[in-house]
């Protein structure tokens, strides 16, 4: 599946660019490039010395000063980074953001992580942040104008920046263009049979004490999930 935006990159540093990032989401196993790809779209336009008016976000994922400083960069620094140097300290942010909350299940999912942590795999009615603060005023995603910005507002901003251009679905699929979530409910219980009498015949496994079988599944289910 080739990136959706890629031709936004600089044509010299457009194949670089795409290894470099499926090299990030492999290391963080985050199962679309392309989430990665529409995060960075939907923040600074793939301009790698983007600044926000009104706070220090900076770069193509719009570090704050004291976010970049947690990293081991000042803004100044990464500004100076062209768009490929900059996914080092992308990789880096967004590693320290899944150790502490988990592996994001979408692209919503990661748009959280860094957007707004605390929204991470929350409800679609959960509050951001509300009229008055500073992240309200800089962010104006307060679309129905009640005075907070919700969860389900933050995946409505983040669509409304990818469907100008792409069809939306890839952002609840892995790169196959499997939805995640059915990939694990949809292992085939033949499948299972299979690695069940191969670990049995190999390690002397026993399946016929009670809750053997629905233990192994759960197992090899959550071999899956990793």
């Amino acid at each position: 599946m080739s990136l959706i935006f890629i031709d936004k990159i600089p044509a010299n540093l457009r194949t670089e660019f795409e290894k470099k990032l499926r090299v990030v989401c492999m290391n963080l196993k985050i199962r679309n490039p392309n989430w990665l790809m529409a995060l960075i779209w939907a923040e600074s336009r793939f301009i790698p010395t983007a600044k926000a008016p009104d706070s220090t976000a900076t770069g193509l994922i719009q570090f704050l000063e004291s976010t970049a400083n947690e990293i081991g960069y000042s803004t100044a620094q990464i500004a100076k980074m062209n768009v490929i140097e900059q996914l080092v300290p992308v990789e880096r942010y967004l590693s320290l953001q899944i150790k502490r909350y988990g592996l994001p299940d979408n692209g919503y999912e990661l748009y959280e992580l860094v957007h707004y942590p605390a929204a991470f795999k929350k409800a679609n009615g959960f509050i951001l942040y509300s009229k008055g603060s500073a992240a309200y005023n800089a962010n104006r995603l307060d679309y129905d104008k009640d005075g907070n910005v919700t969860v389900f507002e933050l995946k409505t901003f983040l669509e409304k920046q990818v469907n100008p251009y792409y069809d939306i679905s890839f952002l609840n699929q892995s790169e196959s263009g499997q939805n995640v979530n059915q990939f694990i409910q949809g292992v085939p219980n033949f499948l299972l049979w299979v690695i069940v009498v191969g670990f049995f015949f190999f390690t002397g496994f026993s399946l016929l004490k009670p809750g053997s079988w629905k233990a192994f599944r759960i197992m090899i289910i959550g071999l899956f999930k990793k």
